[in-house]
């Protein structure tokens, strides 16, 4: 068995902000970057309460609340691009390590995008 093969949940115990769960998702990330063999690529997943998984893309926070955490991305049933806007105390994120197969398409190895909150604000009207 592959020490990634279970889903990691990421589980921090009071996170008051927005901010400070994307810094926590960026620390996280760097570890398990830092620890994989070059046949594996990290994907992060949202998990709905319906059961809908969503491969993350980017992730961004409003900043005018501070309290809401803004995820891009697509289903991985349909492939429809999907925006999460949700609070940080009831996401459920799992980063996935997966090996790839020789015969498998490489993946683009890339960090996931942090977006800053001004990146989201809503342009002039």
């Amino acid at each position: 068995m592959h020490r990634w093969e279970t889903p990691q949940f990421v589980h921090v115990v009071d996170i008051p902000t927005a901010l400070d769960l994307r810094t926590k998702l960026k620390q996280r990330e760097a570890a398990i970057l830092a620890d994989m063999d070059e046949n594996e690529a990290l994907v992060m997943e949202y998990h709905s309460p319906a059961g809908t998984v969503v491969r993350i893309r980017d992730i961004g926070y409003y900043q005018d609340s501070d309290n809401a955490l803004v995820l891009g991305g697509w289903d991985r049933i349909t492939g429809d691009e999907c925006q999460i806007i949700a609070s940080p105390a009831t996401i459920h994120l799992v980063f996935r390590v997966i090996k790839i197969e020789e015969d498998e398409a490489r993946l683009e190895r890339r960090q996931l995008g942090f977006i800053r909150g001004p990146e989201l604000a809503q342009p002039p009207t």
